[in-house]
């Protein structure tokens, strides 16, 4: 893990100015990025195979509960409680003949359906991993920061062609310090993993402790990315979706904000194509707010003979 950065940068589109005026920041669940292998790495199973083969060969014993859950069923069936007491006896006799034979008949079946879930194989496997996904996406937020501010691409990317801005955040402020271990996943800043070969992992080890299996989701699940996307030199946070202070709708999508405090916010860079309409917007916010008086505002400017910007104190 490299050291953490005294302040870490994130790029906005020039429209999300409202974060100077509302202290709201967006924690973007992994299936809304542009990246789609975002939080997916190759999952050969849910669990080891060993533990897998066992369960799965436990729906082969009829004593296994089965009939038992199909008697609870009927017995809470309104229609059954009002029937006499020897035609309830009469229709257990009847559940109890014919299960055997149709449990015999369904066993091998919801054994291998059972198996290529788990093993994540064939349609129950894309099924299986469908879910997973959708798990993911409806727990987890993700804020998404640098280490730079000078990254021409980003500036392309991520800020409007720049004319958007960029906000310095100051890494020692509480909330990025809500954890210090991580596997406790929420509330722990860390760096990014790049990698040329997507990890592939199972989902949960019975073999490794917690502490383990937590470990592995830091790795392989949420900090690593391909070595593509490299050039961002990317440190992010998560949060539990539920933790949100609001949602809003945009174009179908449920956007979840987060209060950031503005004192959490050291600086801010302004693109070398902002319009000055927007730029006296930016000074005017800041200026008239005394919580956020102590932001640096810096102005970026193209270098008049190399690819970079320069930056001066406005």
């Amino acid at each position: 893990m490299k050291k953490r950065p005294q302040i870490l940068y994130k790029y906005f589109i020039e429209e999300r100015v409202d974060i100077l005026e509302n202290g709201l920041i967006r924690y973007t669940q992994p299936g809304l990025f542009n990246d789609p292998f975002e939080a997916f790495p190759y999952l050969k199973s849910i669990t080891n195979t060993d533990i897998i083969d066992e369960y799965s060969n436990k729906i082969d014993d009829q004593d296994s509960g089965i009939k038992q859950r199909i008697f609870e069923i009927i017995e809470n069936d309104s229609q059954f409680k009002s029937l006499p007491a020897h035609q309830k006896v009469l229709a257990r006799r009847m559940v109890e003949a014919n299960a055997d034979s149709a449990i015999s008949k369904f066993a091998p079946m919801a054994k291998e359906l059972f198996r290529s879930s788990m093993k994540l194989e064939g349609p129950a496997g894309k099924e299986m991993i469908k879910r997973f996904v959708n798990a993911v996406n409806s727990t987890i937020g993700i804020l998404c920061l640098t280490d730079t501010y000078k990254n021409l691409l980003m500036w392309s990317h991520y800020a409007n062609s720049h004319k958007g801005f960029v906000l310095g955040f100051n890494t020692d402020h509480k909330i990025f310090n809500k954890s210090d271990s991580n596997f406790g996943l929420f509330g722990y800043l860390k760096d990014v993993r790049y990698t040329r070969k997507r990890p592939e992992t199972i989902f949960f080890d019975t073999r490794k402790d917690k502490e383990s299996n937590l470990d592995n989701w830091v790795k392989n699940f949420i900090w690593v990315k391909s070595s593509h996307w490299r050039y961002e030199n990317e440190w992010r946070i998560l949060e539990q979706l539920t933790m949100s202070f609001t949602q809003i709708k945009v174009n179908g999508e449920l956007i979840h904000l987060y209060k950031i405090p503005f004192d959490a916010i050291h600086c801010i860079y302004l693109g070398c194509k902002m319009p000055n309409e927007q730029k006296n917007k930016i000074s005017n916010i800041i200026n008239d707010n005394s919580s956020l008086k102590h932001i640096t505002i810096i102005q970026a400017e193209m270098d008049d003979k190399e690819y970079k910007l320069n930056f001066k104190i406005i």
